[in-house]
């Protein structure tokens, strides 16, 4: 592809054309390193011999990457070994994220290009592929935003030497893209869905449904936790897998207030379940942790409910969960889980009137 460059000098106008190579970002250099030339040249008085300076040599298609013993492996090979590591270093966060990622688009091309050759070109045709798939943004800055961290990841552990293309200094994320979620779920809306959990195992997995509802934990925390994990004499229960465990393993896992209902609930499915053992999954209607968000979204569309995920369930419980702790953060996180009080303020969704109560009852108090 033609670049072509154009400069004023001293009131001239110059423009001067590259094609010399078939890659586009060859010829860009090219031209950026001829246009230096041209507007230094200006700079030097008139009178004063210059020295002839020859643009630099093209830059080779292949960088610094090609020098790296990584510059054979794919994307995919990538986000793989990146998640391995997670795996093995006992954090979740970035699993699941990677796991849809390579199912469900492995076979695009920014997938399968190798490292070595990777361009913000090939970002770029990626972030408008999601557009036209009809992804929503913050989905797509989360996607390119994977591979960023995990590029950062090989040159940081591995001293891969890689160009970061998927950073934000290469490729424009889409902006205004996180935008908070409000959407609540009432108890109406709750019970209509549950109407339409039908059959044993759809009956079954209401339960988690009703758990996440009233505890607020996230959709893999349920899924993941056992028997052994729940202490009903002293209302707690311990979480030894979840999104932010890395801060957590000296203590074998994070251990939360469990609140009344969600108690009564677990109650009442041991009772139902008969004898059982510490290692049995409290929740095992379905074998994958996707059965439960499947179920969910049916049953939503069969109630004729719109925009209702299933971990709205999360904010909706940790509104409520606010409400009883009087917002006061520090018991808060002690049954939600959150670590900091910037995520746990994306998750409460107060309105007016109840901190207009809340004040209005503390003002009282201390008359």
């Amino acid at each position: 592809m033609t670049i072509e460059a154009r400069v004023s000098v001293q009131g001239r106008r110059l423009a001067r054309s590259f094609s010399d190579s078939s890659d586009i970002f060859t010829n860009l250099d090219a031209a950026i390193a001829w246009q230096a030339v041209q507007k230094a040249s200006q700079d030097v008085p008139q009178g004063v011999c210059q020295p002839v300076v020859s643009p630099p040599d093209p830059v080779p298609v292949e960088t610094v990457s090609s020098s790296s013993p990584f510059a054979e492996w794919t994307v995919a090979d990538l986000l793989r070994k990146f998640g391995q590591y997670h795996i093995e270093q006992g954090k979740v966060s970035y699993v699941s994220h990677i796991s849809s990622f390579l199912k469900r688009w492995k076979n695009l091309p920014l997938v399968q290009c190798k490292l070595g050759t990777l361009r913000a070109v090939h970002i770029r045709q990626f972030r408008e592929s999601m557009k036209e798939r009809g992804l929503c943004a913050a989905t797509i800055n989360k996607r390119i935003g994977l591979i960023e961290v995990a590029i950062n990841f090989l040159n940081r552990e591995h001293d891969a030497e890689l160009t970061n293309y998927a950073s934000s200094d290469y490729v424009a994320h889409i902006k205004n893209a996180d935008k908070r979620r409000s959407r609540r779920v009432s108890d109406e809306e709750l019970t209509l869905i549950l109407r339409h959990f039908k059959g044993p195992t759809a009956r079954h997995a209401a339960a988690l449904i009703c758990f996440c509802f009233h505890q607020g934990t996230r959709r893999s925390e349920a899924f993941n936790m056992t028997w052994g994990d729940v202490d009903f004499d002293n209302h707690a229960i311990r979480f030894p897998k979840h999104k932010t465990m890395n801060y957590d393993q000296e203590l074998g896992g994070q251990v939360r207030v469990m609140t009344g209902k969600a108690r009564d609930l677990l109650l009442r499915l041991r009772e139902e379940a008969g004898r059982v053992t510490a290692s049995q999954k409290v929740f095992n209607a379905y074998a994958r942790v996707d059965g439960y968000s499947l179920a969910f979204r049916r049953a939503t569309k069969e109630a004729g409910l719109e925009d209702i995920r299933l971990h709205d369930l999360r904010h909706e419980a940790t509104t409520r969960i606010a409400a009883l702790c009087g917002h006061n953060t520090s018991l808060i996180k002690r049954v939600t889980g959150h670590r900091d009080d910037a995520s746990l303020a994306r998750y409460t969704h107060t309105s007016t009137n109840s901190i207009a109560m809340l004040m209005s009852r503390n003002a009282i108090q201390h008359e």
